[in-house]
């Protein structure tokens, strides 16, 4: 799976699963933003502004770039951890409150 296509589906599934997110950043054209596939340029823009990509160095996105599995979870992760619900219950263990309360 490329860099792209990695962007388009989390960005469909932020979408479909009506993600609560929030953006850090903001839009940011990578220098090779001419090779990012046009269904896949708003997803990976998106993405960006929630800080959970960024570029490979040089300002560059490399859209053909392979991802590995280390790079897949960690964007998911970012993701996870930037939709509010989730990152709530990942610190509450989903039971709305912490430890401390």
């Amino acid at each position: 799976i490329t860099r792209e296509q990695m962007c388009a589906i989390l960005y469909r599934t932020i979408e479909k699963c009506d993600l609560k997110t929030k953006q850090v950043l903001s839009e940011n054209e990578f220098a090779d933003d001419g090779e990012i596939s046009e269904y896949a340029k708003k997803a990976v823009s998106y993405l960006y502004m929630l800080k959970v990509i960024s570029g490979m160095g040089d300002n560059m996105f490399v859209p053909g770039g392979e991802v590995t599995r280390a790079m897949a979870c960690r964007v998911i992760y970012e993701t996870l951890m930037n939709n509010e619900e989730a990152s709530r219950d990942m610190v509450t263990g989903g039971t709305g409150t912490t430890n401390n309360e």
